[in-house]
């Protein structure tokens, strides 16, 4: 009996606390309180009313993309005859950082990748170009996204423009918002075998794996049979009565008011530390980093397998260097700027592969300040339609109507002076 009132105080202490913590999200109070105390730019600036349309971006933004690619294999389904576009990249493509001077618009916001959509419907409609992007992607995970678009026909591209990042090549990983995909028998058979290759990032593939299996162990959706498997702790998971309690007990949450509201308190709990770590610690967004040879040899090995997988099936790849803002370069040092540049350079050389230069293409003016100094990757509205400029004007899209005059060509753009070899 004890025990019982033991078990239901702390059921009853747990909830009071959880409705207390969603009823006062003191993290947004806090963020508002050091965002006034250290003089941070307007929250504003972020807009946070930007242009969607699922039949042309990703809207989970990598958290869930299955519904999404679900739309779009119908949507391009109905339009088999058209060329199938992808642009995949980071935040930049989704991102308007509103430069100084730039005012808050009464209507949807839209990025580079919508401008282009809004060019090429009015001028080609057998053009489909679709923006698979999300923060901080991760060259592993433009390949796990590849190897699943390929085997579908109605998602498979013709036309991919990779977009490439100094800071990417710091990024591993494969995030769990992209482990459903596994659930498709064909796809994770597709993993398994990238894992059995000993590849340099194959272990990060393995990994992805298990954590799927354990979260499905988890959900009681699949029996866990691999002894220790359940956890890393080498606790089996149950999928026991206590697994569907929980279960029915977080579908009963959802319809408590505010607990939808946990996704923003999580936002905010996230910006909290974001602050903390800017002004407390003083390391910045425009803060250098080095670029490690650990880091270095699984994105440039995970790249390559990207190319590769492109000329077996005739997708037609295309790199482009992202733009970075010239008042806030990431490269700690000059050595970090040559690796990089020498990295993205070779592999478009030994692959082949159509380059885009745009490091330097938007102006220090149009680039957004964000917390306490200029963003190094987000820029404002017109820097959003300067770049769909220059990939018109370059025909960066349109690479894959003439293979072999595409190939081999290099071009790097700077305010508007265009340079090209071959």
């Amino acid at each position: 009996m004890k025990r019982c009132l033991l078990s239901l105080g702390t059921l009853t202490a747990t909830l009071f606390f959880l409705v207390l913590l969603v009823a006062a999200n003191p993290f947004q109070r806090t963020v508002q309180l050091l965002d006034r105390l250290f003089g941070a730019a307007p929250e504003w600036t972020l807009v946070d009313k930007v242009y969607i349309d699922p039949q042309t971006q990703e809207t989970s933004r990598g958290e869930d993309p299955i519904p999404s690619f679900k739309r779009l294999s119908k949507h391009w389904s109905q339009h088999a005859v058209a060329r199938h576009v992808y642009l995949i990249g980071n935040s930049q493509m989704y991102t308007v950082l509103l430069a100084p001077g730039e005012q808050l618009a009464t209507t949807p916001e839209k990025t580079y990748p919508d401008f282009l959509n809004d060019f090429y419907r009015s001028q080609n409609p057998r053009m489909e170009i679709y923006r698979l992007a999300a923060p901080n992607i991760t060259y592993m995970e433009v390949l796990w996204y590849l190897v699943y678009l390929t085997q579908h026909p109605t998602l498979e591209p013709n036309t991919l423009v990779l977009q490439l990042n100094y800071e990417t090549f710091r990024k591993t990983g494969i995030r769990d918002g992209m482990l459903g995909l596994l659930d498709e028998p064909k796809f994770a058979a597709g993993v398994a075998e990238i894992v059995a290759g000993g590849r340099p990032y194959s272990n990060l593939f393995l990994m992805a794996l298990q954590k799927r299996r354990e979260q499905l162990a988890k959900l009681g959706a699949v029996p866990d049979t691999t002894a220790g498997s359940g956890s890393h702790t080498g606790i089996t998971e149950s999928a026991g009565i206590g697994n569907a309690v929980e279960t029915h007990f977080r579908n009963w949450l959802e319809h408590v008011p505010d607990f939808s509201q946990r996704g923003q308190m999580k936002g905010d709990f996230e910006g909290l530390l974001y602050r903390a770590r800017v002004f407390f610690l003083h390391i910045k967004p425009t803060t250098p980093r080095t670029l490690s040879n650990a880091t270095l040899v699984l994105n440039r090995s995970a790249l390559e397998d990207i190319a590769e997988l492109c000329r077996g099936r005739q997708i037609d790849l295309v790199l482009i260097n992202a733009p970075q803002n010239p008042s806030a370069l990431l490269y700690k040092t000059a050595a970090d700027r040559n690796l990089y540049e020498d990295t993205i350079h070779s592999i478009a050389a030994l692959h082949n592969l159509p380059f885009y230069d745009f490091e330097r293409i938007i102006p220090t003016s149009y680039w957004g300040v964000w917390i306490d100094g200029p963003d190094p990757i987000h820029f404002g509205r017109h820097g959003h339609d300067l770049m769909a400029k220059f990939m018109i004007e370059n025909k960066v899209l349109e690479q894959g109507h003439d293979r072999d005059a595409a190939r081999s060509t290099e071009v790097t753009v700077a305010s508007g002076e265009l340079s090209r070899g071959r």
